[in-house]
């Protein structure tokens, strides 16, 4: 019996001493992740910008027109760990449209829009490493009875050295309005 007790007693201080060290260690390690405040933001000009127009041109052109931007997402991330980000929705849309006598028959099918971030985030001296990437769809206009609306997209994916607090240009394109993304990155307490 004495034997028992002493077998017990020995495997619940293993336990405590294990626990505490786990949690010891849980807090030191907490010391060693920072975490990052990341903003994406697109931007649709009506006009366009040069092809040959840098970064800081841009986003003067962004400023002095004080353009908001068509979407914006903010993520949280740990340094080292990735972080993801989802907003979306299904909406019905006309396909086709079959006329009969005076009977009219719309044939509807559903459309997903949405956006997604997905990032990693790792410090690199004092800049950072943002592997990015993103995915944005809405509709673009007005559609009609017969038809749906066009559908703007955006697919971004790049790795990108990042200062803290400086917007960085990820991708654009010229194509009808210009669209401009930008990502900054911030430390967070």
């Amino acid at each position: 019996m004495r034997t028992t007790f002493l077998v017990v007693l020995l495997l619940f201080a293993t336990f405590a001493i294990s626990v505490s060290h786990g949690v010891q260690e849980s807090s030191d390690s907490k010391k060693d992740y920072m975490r990052f405040m990341v903003t994406l933001s697109e931007y649709q000009l009506d006009n366009n910008v040069s092809p040959s127009a840098t970064e800081a041109d841009i986003l003067e052109s962004i400023r002095k027109s004080n353009l908001q931007p068509a979407e914006t997402i903010r993520l949280s991330v740990i340094n080292g760990i990735e972080g993801t980000v989802r907003f979306g929705r299904v909406v019905p849309v006309t396909a086709a449209k079959t006329v009969n006598r005076d009977v009219t028959t719309r044939q509807m099918r559903d459309v997903q829009l949405g956006t997604v971030l997905k990032l990693r985030m790792n410090m690199h001296g004092e800049s950072v490493m943002a592997v990015i990437a993103f995915e944005s769809s809405r509709f673009q206009g007005e559609g009609t009875d017969d038809s749906a609306p066009e559908i703007a997209s955006v697919n971004v994916s790049t790795t990108q050295m990042l200062e803290f607090e400086k917007p960085c240009l990820i991708g654009s394109s010229s194509s009808g309005k210009s669209s401009y993304v930008f990502v900054s990155v911030t430390k967070l307490p």
